[in-house]
């Protein structure tokens, strides 16, 4: 386990994203946070819809996201409303292999998400998926930040 000194950050879903807590450290174990060493996909992306629709829009969108969530292979799937431009919404969500992304995409929760929000106004998305096939902490064990990659990949 890494620690991490600065942010402890608590998860929010569907409202605000992330929100700081207070200035302690906590220790993540990223080898297990990324799926245990295995490719994880990542979605990342913004949708567009009706400003006047977006509370909304994340309360039809909660049980889908709770849905998804507890499909085979899912890591993480968050809506966040982005504080900055009104009617946008912010996608993340990891999948550890394609299989589980594949079966994602045919599932209930995946079909309905499409649908219901069509129906908020969509004016627009921009959503990647990524393969990813290294990860490690951003902090190393002195607890500062490193934009290098310093740990050994094997």
């Amino acid at each position: 386990m890494q620690p991490v000194r600065g942010w402890l950050f608590r998860r929010v879903r569907y409202r605000v994203g992330w929100l700081p807590l207070d200035n302690n450290t906590i220790n993540i174990d990223a080898s297990s946070s990324f799926g245990g060493g295995r490719m994880t996909i990542i979605i990342s992306g913004t949708i567009d819809i009706d400003s006047a629709q977006m509370a909304a829009a994340m309360e039809a969108g909660r049980p889908l996201i709770e849905g998804a969530l507890t499909e085979s292979g899912c890591l993480d799937y968050d809506w966040c409303p982005d504080p900055l431009n009104p009617g946008r919404i912010r996608v993340f969500e990891r999948w550890v292999d394609e299989a589980s992304l594949a079966s994602h995409f045919e599932s209930r929760w995946y079909l309905e998400m499409r649908d219901t929000i069509g129906s908020f106004g969509l004016r627009g998305a921009a959503v990647l998926k990524y393969r990813v096939d290294h990860h490690e902490p951003v902090y190393d064990d002195s607890g500062a930040p490193r934009a290098d990659f310093f740990t050994d990949p094997a």
